[in-house]
């Protein structure tokens, strides 16, 4: 037990007199009393809150809104927190969608909190059905993932899940400690009445392995203030702080075995807590009116528990932590004194034959905690002993060694992944539990019953004074002195009890059952004559409120499985290497010690069970998925194109479904766009070949010079806004070279098959073929798309940059208002230039259609800039409006320039349009030159210039 300090308070009178003096002034005493909410603590952290719901003004809920530095209204998946009214939950119907309450409960499993203000009984069953219902389809669908199960199964399993187990104890046990009712008409819940519409916490926040509960205050105990609903959030923001302050300075990349600070060494190589939970309370005490007041929010009670099993005794092992603070420093302020002119307690009128009150400081704490349940209970040991003067005590129970894997971890200065996953089991490990004991203000007395351990903390008494009497006969009268008590006794109050309990045979929950009564003292001084003589002195106690807990504690894993990890080679790059597949397995267990383990042990409730085993492959996935690109590197530098990391069970019928698949999708510098499974950057000189088999974002890097060997990348018939992106996207210059047949188009109706950004070039050659169109609209058919993007150029929300064709077949197709190669409706291009290859343009979607659009030049309403055809063959069509060379309907392009260097080119356009090379409908057009001869527009159509 340690002791704390964190002030020290300095009395208003000076104490330290030897004897107590007969002559007396009269001084005033007044309680301070507050109203208005302090706002003493803030939440630090800057997590995400979602608050649906509005709280009434000088409420607990609308005090906790203010100590929240981020809040939006909306239940965003992106939240930490939600923070919920009970009146949110009614006895059949929720205010909280079942969609919203899913996205609560991922927010929950994903190690997020979920608040709940001032529900009854009633409430919080409705919240725990809501929430406990979201959570088993989580559950289920992630054990349905990893193996082969029946729906019956999965839902069994889900059912005995961590997490599923941890919600409903905690829902159990927050009854068990609300608002009792002896109305005949409430639930019998363990024994005890309580009524439905009772509270059952005036704040209630579930954490992932920790929870916060404020016992309610109810209308009866207080007039309710903006003040006492400050206390109440309060701490519930402190205890947030500090569960988040635990997560950013607890090491997520510890290697296995280390020893955190906060815990004993044996527990925690072995399992984190179980469970934590916090119960934050109140306290009574007296003023100098010898009045009874409540001071809220003050007396915080944490658990901490650990639940193992020592497979080769079969016992349970329970190790309890209480920890109790007690912020006494309240009470003793609530004073404010007026000072005399002598130094020591003076007289005050008008309260009888009392003269003052001394403030409420802490005189007794008494509390309790038993093991419950089926079988044979063994109080093991428990801490402190007796007394607290400065010493330390150890506990130990068993021998032999801890045997345990890991699911925590990250990466350390070498690169090397570490972790350290705790099953929860052991092999005989010897617990260990150490208490240092230092202060010597409260003695301590532990006393034991079966399976009960009692601790009672006392103050010791106040020191005497006395003064001497009478005549020739010495009289000497003893009073006690009014000194200040010790520090620990007004101010923050820290006591820490810990026991250990052993369970043979076990079976199924086992409840830890706490009692605790703080007592606090308050020091009266009388006197009836001016003499001095005949001064007694009293001491007033009055206990804190009395707290009862009955907590059903998380069943320890009791069956062990033996697992192995291996890899399985499912494509060479060259023919099957000599020792690759060892080298692999090896490279793997040294970076990922924690995620690949070749020969393992992991512990469930149940040989069958699969929950923990799930999440360590779950766990384990996401680690490979993380460094994704690693192992692919490891593979290629041993010849693998595609391995598979296995899971096996001694219990076949527990094997995963299936491994986690690895493929080398870059070898040697081509890329098979059909083993891709998330968005890819093409590198300079790499080769993209293959269909792209999801809707995946295919982009070049700037500068880059990239081949397309027989690649297809297709969007498909849909209007979907999660596929906003070219078929292909240059992230500034680059360079295609095109080899054997190639289909690009893009993954929405308004994104071209191929996209270079303003500013940049864009030059496609080679001598292979590109068919390359806009992406494909709802009500498009499925030959030609009826997007309205252009097929190279810009898209419907970006403009476009130059584009320039050096070779190839190109076969380029505009949707709707849109060039086939250029710009698209509303979005410009730059320059366009064609030195070679063999050129088919269409604008316009099909040209049966009012699209509208050039083959090669501006979409309608926009503009396009100097086009110069010096080379290859071309054909070009326009669509309605526009020319076939030129521009669009409204639309604008520079300069067009036409070349003897062609092989040919043929125009044709649009029904609609007035010039096959030039202006569209209303649109303009530059200087026309072909072969050297200029005109401001060619009507023929179609045009056919051969030189």
């Amino acid at each position: 037990m340690a002791m704390a300090i964190a002030l020290v308070l300095v009395s208003c009178r000076d104490d330290d007199l030897d004897t107590i003096k007969g002559e007396y002034t009269t001084n005033t005493c007044v309680r301070t009393v507050l109203l208005a909410d302090q706002m003493d603590v803030k939440v630090t952290n800057k997590l995400l809150a979602s608050v649906p719901s509005a709280f009434d003004e000088g409420s607990t809920g609308a005090a906790l809104v203010k100590r929240l530095q981020l809040t939006i209204s909306e239940i965003s998946p992106n939240a930490r927190l939600v923070l919920l009214k009970g009146s949110d939950f009614g006895a059949s119907s929720s205010a909280i969608s079942p969609e919203d309450m899913r996205t609560i409960a991922r927010i929950y499993a994903g190690g997020g909190y979920v608040g709940l203000v001032r529900p009854t009984n009633e409430q919080l069953g409705t919240f725990g059905i809501a929430l406990m219902a979201s959570l088993l389809e989580i559950e289920q669908t992630t054990l349905e993932s990893t193996f082969q199960l029946t729906d019956e199964q999965a839902a069994k399993e889900a059912r005995r899940s961590r997490a599923v187990e941890r919600l409903n104890a905690r829902i159990k046990n927050i009854q068990s400690v609300s608002t009792r009712s002896d109305n005949e008409d409430g639930n019998d819940v363990d024994n005890k009445d309580i009524n439905p519409g009772d509270l059952s916490a005036e704040i209630l926040i579930l954490g992932p392995t920790e929870y916060f509960m404020q016992e309610p205050v109810t209308d009866e105990e207080a007039e309710r203030t903006p003040y006492i609903s400050g206390e109440l959030a309060d701490a519930a923001a402190e205890w947030l702080n500090e569960v988040e302050e635990k997560l950013l300075t607890t090491s997520r990349q510890a290697v296995q075995g280390t020893v955190r600070a906060d815990a004993p060494t044996a527990i925690n190589q072995l399992i984190d807590a179980s469970e934590t939970f916090t119960i934050s309370g109140h306290i009574n005490y007296r003023d100098d009116e010898n009045k009874t007041w409540t001071e809220y929010g003050i007396v915080n009670h944490k658990f901490l528990s650990w639940g193992v099993h020592d497979m080769n005794s079969n016992k349970d092992y329970y190790y309890i932590q209480q920890n109790v603070l007690l912020k006494l420093w309240s009470l003793y302020h609530n004073y404010s004194w007026s000072a005399g002119t002598t130094s020591e307690w003076m007289k005050a009128t008008g309260y009888g034959d009392y003269d003052r009150w001394y403030g409420a400081y802490l005189s007794q704490f008494e509390t309790s905690m038993a093991l419950a349940g089926n079988g044979n209970i063994t109080l093991e040991d428990a801490l402190p002993y007796t007394d607290n003067n400065t010493s330390t005590s150890s506990i130990s129970v068993g021998t032999s060694s801890s045997t345990s894997v890991g699911i925590t971890g990250g990466i350390n200065s070498q690169g090397v992944f570490n972790a350290g996953m705790s099953l929860g089991w052991t092999t005989g490990t010897s617990f260990t539990m150490t208490s240092a004991t230092t202060a010597k203000d409260l003695a301590v007395i532990k006393n034991t019953s079966g399976n009960s351990v009692y601790w009672t903390y006392k103050a010791g008494l106040l020191p005497k004074a006395y003064v001497e009497t009478g005549g020739n006969v010495l009289v000497r009268k003893y009073y006690y002195k009014h000194t200040t008590p010790a520090d620990i006794l007004i101010n923050d109050c820290n006591i820490k009890n810990e026991g250990c309990w052993s369970v043979s045979d076990p079976k199924d929950n086992y409840k830890l059952i706490m009692r605790a009564r703080p007592q606090t003292a308050a020091l009266l001084f009388s006197y009836k004559n001016s003499s001095g003589d005949d001064m007694p002195s009293k001491t007033e106690y009055t206990d804190g409120t009395s707290s009862t807990l009955e907590h059903t504690l998380l069943v320890p894993n009791r069956a062990t499985q033996m697992w192995s990890m291996n890899v399985t080679i499912n494509k060479w790059a060259d023919g099957p290497v000599t020792g690759a597949k060892a080298q692999l397995e090896s490279t793997l267990a040294e970076k990922y010690p924690d995620a690949f383990r070749q020969r393992f042990s992991a512990a469930d409730v149940t040989p069958t069970s699969i929950n923990t085993i799930t999440a360590y492959i779950n766990y384990s996935r996401s680690v490979f998925q993380s460094f994704y690109e690693d192992l692919q590197a490891y593979a290629a530098e041993l010849g693998i194109l595609q391995f598979t990391i296995n899971w096996k069970c001694n219990d076949t019928s527990l094997s995963p479904k299936e491994g986690f698949c690895v493929t080398v999708t870059n070898f040697n510098g081509t890329v098979s766009l059909p083993l891709l499974t998330a968005d890819y950057e093409a590198q300079n000189e790499e080769t993209l070949t293959g269909k792209l088999a999801g809707r995946y974002k295919i982009t070049i890097a700037d500068g880059a010079t990239v081949t397309l060997r027989d690649a297809e990348i297709k969007g498909e018939k849909n209007s979907s806004t999660n596929y906003r992106w070219a078929g292909i996207t240059c992230l500034g210059d680059a360079t295609i070279i095109l080899e054997g047949t190639n289909t690009i188009s893009g993954m929405h109706g308004s994104y071209p098959g191929i996209f270079v950004p303003k500013g940049s070039t864009l030059t496609i050659q080679g001598d292979g073929t590109l068919n390359v169109s806009c992406g494909i609209d709802d009500y498009g058919g499925t030959i030609t798309p009826y997007g309205n993007a252009s097929g190279i150029g810009s898209s419907r929300y970006e403009p476009a940059g130059n584009i320039v064709i050096a070779g190839g077949t190109i076969n380029a197709t505009g949707g709707d208002w849109s060039a086939g190669i250029g710009s698209c409706y509303d979005k410009e291009c730059a320059g366009i230039t064609i030195t070679g290859g063999n050129v088919t343009a269409l604008g316009g979607s099909k040209v049966d259609r009012e699209g509208d659009g050039p083959g090669i030049g501006s979409g309608s309403g926009t503009s396009c800039g100097d086009i110069l055809i010096s080379g290859g063959t071309i054909v070009s069509q326009g669509s309605s409006y526009s020319s076939a060379i030129g521009s669009a309907w409204q639309g604008s392009c520079g300069k067009i320039t036409i070349t003897s260097g062609v092989a040919s080119l043929t125009a044709t356009k649009g029904t609609k349009s007035p010039n096959s090379i030039g202006a569209g409908y209303e649109g303009t057009c530059g200087t026309i030159t072909i072969g050297g001869n200029t005109s401001s527009g060619i009507t023929t159509s179609p045009y056919t210039y051969k030189p």
